[in-house]
């Protein structure tokens, strides 16, 4: 189920696209998550949802954590675990690293508006 919530005010929310996850696409294997370095209410509340379960170990499909940590762990991920940034991310994410990155961008080729 995929809900549109604000971070400020997640209690209220508008729905835009209300979908449940198919179970038989699952298998009999429960989905489960974990947060790391974070706390995000809106994304606890929607994983919860759609059944996922949250746990403290290794055995995760998807972890939801703060992009410093995103480099460690990218390569030991297992072919069903699923993070929410990539490598370097910040580099996009950040208004000052996005900035910096599209004037070098411009420079490079030579971008005139």
């Amino acid at each position: 189920r995929f809900d549109l919530i604000s971070d400020c005010d997640y209690k209220n929310y508008t729905k835009v696209k209300t979908e449940k996850l198919d179970a038989s696409e699952v298998g009999n294997n429960a989905l489960k998550y974990k947060m790391l370095n974070c706390d995000s209410k809106m994304v606890r509340r929607m994983l919860e949802f759609n059944d996922f379960t949250e746990i403290d170990g290794h055995d995760w499909n998807l972890l939801w954590m703060n992009s410093s940590t995103a480099k460690k762990i990218w390569s030991k991920l297992n072919p069903y675990q699923k993070i929410n940034h990539f490598p370097s991310s910040y580099q996009i994410t950040r208004k000052d690293n996005l900035s910096r990155n599209i004037k070098r961008m411009q420079e490079e080729y030579s971008y005139e508006e």
